[in-house]
């Protein structure tokens, strides 16, 4: 029997050796992704203040009362050869009604096209086990003003249907080095090390993506390090770190209505092109104030 879910699915529209690797070879992974150990905490953060009814989100707020909350709560179905499990993240039982609420550690709480086909899964095997109206929704972590918002579904989803068209995109999937930055497997992967045919724009697309997306990767270290450090970290002649970036404010509005009735010529600085308006400025006293900087902290690199 095989045995599939909603990850594996959503499998098969990503890379082929990331693919390969967790669901044919079953190998474990090689690489720690800290984003997903922190979504992990966040999960059962939120899960555990539901459990103890400390969760206080207005959109739910009327379907707890006199429900039954369960977490992870596993959904099986055996369709001919296969077997499709689920594991919802929230789901709250009343009498009259379902919610299944899937957490995810993004800012919108709008469902996609991935989330609808994970949430209409869900409601289908469990209207299974107890047919009732169903809505659904996600838990967006990051969002603090419209975390949750709520759809009703239909509750007969064909997943069998889904499993086949997965099935069929197996057999066309490609090596998607774009996504290395978040892959389980990219210790053991070959495509960082993989000699690119310079006549083959292909292969050079392939592995500009694999490249960029690393550098993305080893950035976002590099950030981590300096931010809990607050320390620059100085190679050779270059030092990497969050440097000052002076920019310039004016307000157009104040800039011109002072050069009206100066009766200073600000027809060069009508864009208030930065440049333009602080030549203009350091040339005419009066219109300086409305000048201003904004002081950040930019990271990039910068010679010792």
């Amino acid at each position: 029997m095989e045995h599939w879910s909603h990850s594996k699915i959503e499998a098969t529209k990503g890379c082929k050796l990331a693919f390969e690797k967790r669901y044919i070879e079953k190998a474990p992974a090689d690489t720690e992704i800290p984003e997903f150990e922190s979504a992990k905490e966040i999960h059962e953060k939120i899960q555990q203040d539901f459990m103890e009814g400390k969760a206080n989100y207005e959109v739910l707020n009327e379907y707890l009362k006199g429900a039954e909350v369960e977490t992870e709560k596993e959904y099986r179905l055996t369709i001919d050869d296969y077997e499709f499990i689920g594991f919802a993240d929230l789901v709250i039982e009343r009498p009259d009604l379902r919610v299944i609420i899937d957490i995810k550690c993004r800012y919108s709480s709008d469902i996609n096209e991935k989330d609808a086909l994970q949430l209409n899964a869900y409601a289908t095997m469990a209207n299974l086990e107890s047919r009732k109206p169903t809505l659904v929704g996600i838990l967006a972590t990051f969002n603090n003003y419209q975390p949750i918002s709520l759809v009703e579904v239909s509750t007969d989803l064909d997943i069998k249907a889904e499993i086949e068209k997965a099935k069929k995109r197996i057999k066309q999937m490609q090596v998607k080095t774009s996504s290395c930055d978040m892959c389980e497997y990219r210790g053991a992967c070959e495509m960082g090390q993989k000699c690119v045919n310079e006549l083959n724009i292909d292969e050079i697309a392939e592995k500009y993506l694999y490249v960029e997306a690393l550098a993305k990767r080893y950035e976002a270290m590099l950030k981590r390090h300096l931010e809990l450090t607050g320390d620059s970290i100085v190679i050779g002649d270059k030092k990497i770190g969050f440097f000052e970036r002076v920019n310039l404010i004016i307000d157009p509005i104040e800039f011109i209505t002072l050069c009206q009735q100066e009766g200073i010529d600000y027809i060069e600085a009508i864009k208030i092109d930065t440049i333009k308006a602080k030549k203009l400025a350091k040339q005419n006293e009066k219109i300086s104030q409305v000048v201003g900087q904004k002081v950040s902290f930019a990271f990039g690199t910068k010679k010792v």
